[in-house]
C-alpha cells in the first residue's frame, strides 16, 4: 500500500481501486503479472470461516445464513437479491483477475496462502488469524488490520460468531449431571478471574506458566521445557467463553493498557497484532456483526434436502462468478431452490422461529 500510495477502503469502490493496484501495478517490483487483490476461498461457498466474502454481501442479507426480512420473518440470505448483486460482482473481480483463478477448489486455509506469500493484497478473516496460526512470524511483509468496507447494501456486515460452537450428547441414562456444571465452574475461573480457582492463574504451572515471586509469569521463553497449551487437554479444548470476553479483553490491550488479572496476562503473551486487530474490531462489530437467526435443530424438510439445495447453490454461484453462466442463472435458483423444498424449509423455520420468539 506504501508503493503504490495507497489508503485502506471503505467501500466496495475503494476496495476495487486497491485490488486493482495490486493485481495491475506490480506492487513486489519483480517486473511480473503475479500478485491478485483479494485472497478467498469459494470451494465450499461464498461464506465460509476464513478467505470469505462475507463483508461484500452487506448486511441485509448474507448467503448460507438465515436473516429477518423487512417483514419480520425469516429468509434465507443466499437467494436474495443483494446476494445476487454480491455474486456478479465477485464475477467482474475473477474476470478482472483480482481473486486467485483457483479459488473455486481451494479450502480456506490453502487461500490465505497467497496473502502469507505477499502475493495477494488483503484476505478477510478473525481477529486471531495474526496470532500465529496462519499467519507466521517470517513474514517479510508489514501487514495491518483495517475494518471492513461496506458491503453492497452500503452497510457494513460479516457473519458473527454463534453463541455456542460446541455441543455436547448425553446417554438418558446418564447419572452425574451435577458433576459435569461442577467441572465447568472449575475450568472457568480462568475467564472470571476466581481467586479460589484451581486455574486462577493459567491451567497448568510449568506448562502455559511459571511462577515468579509468587506472580504468574506468561512468557513462552521463560517456561522450562517450552510452552505447552495446556487448556487443549480439557473437554472444550479451548478456554469457555462468555460472549465478548475474548475481544474485550485483547482490545484493552490492543489500545495500549496494561493487563490487570493473570487472564489478562495470559493474553498480553499473545501477538501483539491480535490485540490490534481486535481493537480495530471492537470500533465496529456492534453494528456490522450478522448472526444466523435459525439456531434450531434441523427441520425435516432440511434434514431431507439441504445437502441437494447447497450442492445446487454452490454451483449454481460458481458458475457465475467463473462466467460459465450469465447471471440470470441466479434467478432460475432461486426458482430451484424453492420448488426443490426451499419454500418448506423457509416455512418451517418461520414456524419454529415463531414459537421460540412469541411473534
Amino acid at each position: 500500500m506504501d508503493k503504490l500510495n495507497l489508503t485502506a477502503p471503505t467501500t466496495i469502490d475503494e476496495l476495487e481501486k486497491v485490488m486493482d493496484a495490486f493485481t495491475n501495478q506490480d506492487p513486489d517490483g519483480n517486473g511480473k503479472k503475479d500478485t491478485i487483490g483479494l485472497s478467498i476461498s469459494l470451494r465450499d461457498g461464498v461464506t465460509t470461516w476464513m478467505s470469505s466474502t462475507d463483508f461484500l454481501f452487506g448486511k441485509t442479507a448474507i448467503p448460507g445464513i438465515w436473516n429477518k426480512g423487512a417483514d419480520g420473518q425469516l429468509q434465507y440470505g443466499s437467494i436474495q437479491p443483494t446476494v445476487k448483486q454480491g455474486v456478479a460482482k465477485l464475477a467482474e473481480w475473477m474476470k478482472k483477475g483480482y481473486l486467485d483463478q483457483d479459488a473455486g477448489t481451494l479450502d480456506a486455509g490453502k487461500a490465505v496462502e497467497s496473502f502469507i506469500q505477499g502475493k495477494s493484497g488483503m484476505v478477510f478473516g478473525a481477529t486471531w488469524m495474526s496470532g500465529g496460526w496462519p499467519f507466521t512470524a517470517n513474514m517479510n511483509f508489514d501487514y495491518k488490520p483495517i475494518p471492513i468496507p461496506a458491503g453492497i447494501d452500503g452497510q457494513q456486515g460479516f457473519i458473527g460468531e454463534p453463541l455456542s460452537s460446541m455441543r455436547f450428547y448425553f446417554s438418558k441414562d446418564f447419572e452425574h449431571m451435577d458433576r459435569l456444571f461442577q467441572y465447568l465452574d472449575e475450568i472457568m475461573g480462568p475467564g472470571f478471574y476466581d481467586p479460589d480457582s484451581d486455574f486462577a492463574n493459567g491451567w497448568a504451572e510449568g506448562y502455559d506458566y511459571i511462577m515468579v515471586d509468587d506472580e504468574p509469569v506468561y512468557d513462552h521463553d521463560k517456561i522450562p521445557g517450552g510452552f505447552v497449551d495446556a487448556k487443549k487437554y480439557t473437554l472444550f479444548y479451548n478456554d469457555i467463553q462468555t460472549p465478548m470476553k475474548e475481544l474485550e479483553v485483547m482490545a484493552k490491550l490492543g489500545e495500549g493498557n496494561a493487563p490487570e488479572t493473570p487472564y489478562e496476562k495470559q493474553f498480553a503473551s499473545r501477538d501483539k497484532r491480535w490485540q490490534e486487530a481486535s481493537a480495530v474490531l471492537k470500533t465496529y462489530i456492534e453494528k456490522a456483526s450478522v448472526t444466523d437467526q435459525f439456531t434450531g435443530p434441523p427441520t425435516d424438510t432440511m434434514a431431507q434436502k439441504s445437502d441437494l439445495l447447497r450442492k445446487i447453490e454452490n454451483e449454481t454461484f460458481l458458475k457465475i462468478i467463473y462466467n460459465q453462466a450469465s447471471l440470470d442463472t441466479f434467478d432460475t435458483f432461486v426458482e430451484q431452490w424453492k420448488k426443490l423444498g426451499g419454500d418448506q424449509i423457509t416455512k418451517e423455520v418461520n414456524e419454529w422461529y415463531t414459537s421460540v420468539s412469541g411473534k
